[in-house]
């Protein structure tokens, strides 16, 4: 067996260039998990939240440089299942293969719940119950997005990478347009040692990166492997994704961190940082920038709140 084919990989063809592989997979790390990670790990460890951030991206390069040097050297497609074939055999390979089948046959339907449960804040269209489940309507709606995410998986390839480079260009524009926008309308440095810069100690701090959000917005890093049998010179486009992708979401997500610290009054936090948790369907962004008087950002992150869950059921 070669170390960069295999028989299940033939009629796969090479078209994903570096900058479509790394744009795909930063659109497969932003989905959600940006329009609450941030509130959530402020919440259970103050501005200590920030050093979550670190401790979260200290472990992920790990295992990003364990992708790069397999991605490097077995290019083919869904590498994170195949490479434990490759390693400890058939038993092993088919377990993961189909833990990761279910990985990502649930991810499109958890984006989709994302999208449902924003649009249920904004639009009042009745989407979910009283007891959470979906209405005849969300159903509808549901089954409606999903058939639309399939339609685009079945595209070639090439277009589906087109599709990624615009919505990742959205992400990204929205995240950096939120943080500006923030900074400028309001900046507490005295936010940071509000209540002490690790009001509940290092315990907080592993806390956050565990549950706090901060893990999850990074699900999806390791697309990049999945592609390795659709992406041109994968010896060096693939370790060039999956690190790109972890810098450029790892910057996103602390300028986040930094603006919602700084963006609360002193009086918000006189009851400490759990104090600052809103209500979900608000979004903390949105209503940040409300409050803020920035209603157009609000309209912006309510937009993205549906753009990004959508974008991360095609990844």
């Amino acid at each position: 067996m070669s170390a960069s084919t295999d028989v299940a990989d033939h009629g796969l063809k090479r078209q994903l260039s570096r900058m479509n592989i790394l744009q795909i997979t930063i659109n497969s790390i932003i989905g959600t998990g940006w329009l609450f990670s941030a509130m959530n790990a402020a919440a259970i460890a103050g501005p200590a939240a920030l050093i979550a951030w670190f401790v979260a991206i200290a472990i992920l390069v790990l295992i990003a440089f364990n992708h790069a040097e397999l991605g490097a050297m077995f290019s083919v497609a869904g590498g994170s299942a195949r490479f434990v074939h490759y390693s400890h055999g058939t038993l092993a390979g088919f377990g993961i293969g189909w833990m990761a089948w279910i990985y990502g046959a649930a991810t499109a339907p958890i984006e989709v719940q994302g999208v449902l449960s924003y649009a249920e804040g904004y639009t009042h269209l009745n989407l979910f119950d009283g007891d959470g489940t979906l209405t005849s309507l969300g159903y509808v709606v549901a089954i409606s997005l999903l058939a639309i995410f399939v339609v685009l998986n079945l595209f070639a390839i090439k277009a589906l990478g087109r599709v990624h480079n615009a919505i990742t260009w959205w992400k990204v524009g929205t995240i950096v347009l939120v943080i500006v926008a923030i900074l400028f309308a309001r900046f507490q440095p005295s936010n940071f040692h509000s209540h002490g810069f690790a009001p509940y100690g290092f315990h907080g701090v592993l806390a956050a990166v565990a549950i706090g959000g901060i893990v999850f917005a990074y699900t999806g890093f390791e697309q990049a492997v999945q592609l390795g049998a659709e992406t041109k010179n994968p010896g060096r486009n693939i370790p060039f994704a999956l690190l790109g992708s972890l810098v450029v979401c790892s910057i996103l997500y602390i300028g986040l961190q930094v603006a919602y610290i700084g963006a609360f009054s002193p009086a918000k936090l006189a009851h400490g940082w759990e104090a600052t948790s809103v209500d979900v369907t608000t979004g903390p962004f949105a209503a940040l920038a409300t409050s803020l008087g920035l209603g157009l950002i609000a309209a912006i992150v309510y937009i993205d709140s549906v753009v990004s869950p959508s974008g991360n059921g095609i990844a």
